[in-house]
């Protein structure tokens, strides 16, 4: 009993197909065949290396004008101003460091700075101020003074503690 039903099914199906026009066949080959699909995209041309990520990176040479981020000789600090406690922060008790990104120039001011990791109340925007007006002696490479990135850390406490 199963079998003939199981058979009467097949046979419903391929008359009611037989009796449809060709582009609405049910036979899947017959419509994937007509399809029409898309050419799949064309693959990535081979690396040098197996790895998506090399493991060793070698140091590229920065043009002239860029800021070096690994010179043979760092700067350093030669005049540093504190900067100013804002009533606010003072009030707030607010304590801690600000930490602040600075492009050193060939001749030792400071270029461009930016906040890595603020403090707030206004403590960020006075520990710039006070950056910008720091001196270093520049950093060197190749016995040549460059542009450079250098990380400082400004330091505010209470005057009270």
């Amino acid at each position: 009993m199963l079998m003939r039903c199981g058979t009467a099914i097949f046979a419903l199906c391929h008359t009611r197909c037989a009796r449809l026009p060709r582009a609405n066949s049910c036979h899947a080959s017959s419509n994937l065949a007509r399809r029409n699909v898309p050419p799949s995209p064309p693959a990535a041309p081979p690396t040098s290396s197996p790895f998506q990520y090399p493991i060793y990176s070698f140091p590229q040479r920065t043009p002239p004008n860029e800021p070096a981020l690994n010179p043979e000789v760092l700067p350093r600090v030669l005049r540093r101003v504190d900067p100013e406690y804002t009533p606010e922060a003072k009030k707030a008790r607010i304590a801690g460091i600000v930490v602040v990104e600075v492009i050193v120039e060939r001749d030792g001011r400071v270029g461009a700075a930016r906040v890595l990791k603020p403090l707030p109340f206004g403590l960020s925007q006075k520990a710039v101020e006070a950056v910008r007006q720091w001196r270093f002696s520049p950093a060197t490479h190749e016995g040549k003074p460059i542009r450079a990135f250098f990380t400082v850390t400004v330091d505010f406490r209470p005057e009270d503690e």
